[in-house]
């Protein structure tokens, strides 16, 4: 008995429809409201450990390869030298530190977010034993977790003081010789 090439082909392609993989489910949409409230509790959380000068606690809301960038202070990599620097400020007795922030910006998957705020912290200037105010600005960088938690990749602060001193922008030339020619050629 002899099979046709034809028969031999179609039962090639049903065995190869049989075996193919049944495709990703697709994933459920991304609740925005719910996530960026799960972020500003983390920031409001932090604000209390700042506050209870829990550097431990505070540090624990780091990716294991989070940075933080203070002024004053060297970028500071991962939970445990994080940690480390929050103990620092926080054995500090004049330490306090406020944030308020915007609402939190969440991308559309669902797996990043980012925050802009404002700080005030005080410290105790080591040259004159002063308390001092650094006010400033602050962007985070929030990543989701394999848990569905949210962890700080970022913390960028920009204080307000500027060794730079704003030059306002030169007013535009009203000279004749500085505009272009109107005159036909």
């Amino acid at each position: 008995m002899r099979i046709s090439p034809l028969v031999i082909c179609a039962s090639l392609f049903a065995l190869a429809a049989c075996t193919q993989q049944a495709a990703e489910p697709a994933k459920p949409p991304v609740d925005i409201g719910a996530e960026q409230s799960a972020i500003s509790a983390i920031i409001a959380q932090m604000a209390d450990e700042a506050k209870n000068k829990d550097a431990a606690k505070a540090a624990s809301h780091y990716t294991a390869d989070g940075v933080t960038l203070m002024s004053g202070f060297p970028p500071t990599k991962g939970p445990d030298a994080i940690g480390a620097l929050y103990k620092q400020m926080a054995a500090d007795p004049k330490f306090a530190l406020t944030m308020t922030s915007e609402t939190p910006v969440v991308s559309s998957s669902g797996d990043m977010a980012y925050v802009v705020g404002h700080y005030s912290a005080t410290m105790t200037n080591p040259k004159t034993k002063k308390a001092v105010t650094d006010n400033g600005a602050f962007v985070d960088v929030y990543l989701k977790q394999a848990d569905g938690g949210w962890k700080l990749a970022v913390d960028a602060n920009v204080p307000n003081v500027s060794a730079i001193p704003v030059v306002a922008p030169a007013a535009p030339s009203a000279s004749p010789s500085a505009a272009p020619s109107a005159k036909p050629k």
